[in-house]
């Protein structure tokens, strides 16, 4: 299957800061700009990232590139290890 899936972009304005939304999960995702990377820890609850200083949700916007920079290990033992440092398993 090559064809991609489209992406679901809906906003949900009156709930996005108190449960998460397809919004947020874009942007904890993103890729676009190293200052947007590290935002939208929380899995259900944003107003805990706006606590922790981690919320990010612009309102007109979404990203444009999602994803990581870095290799990922093609064994799940190297992916689950890999974030404590341990590479060469």
């Amino acid at each position: 299957m090559s064809e991609k899936l489209p992406i679901v972009r809906w906003r949900f304005d009156c709930v996005e800061q108190w449960i998460a939304t397809l919004a947020f999960d874009h942007w904890h995702h993103t890729n676009d700009n190293p200052k947007y990377i590290n935002k939208n820890y929380a899995a259900i609850l944003p107003w805990v990232d706006k606590c922790f200083g981690s919320f990010y949700l612009p309102k007109k916007r979404w990203p444009r590139k999602y994803g990581i920079n870095t290799k990922v290990s093609s064994n799940l033992t190297g992916q689950l290890f890999s974030p404590l440092g341990i590479t060469k398993i």
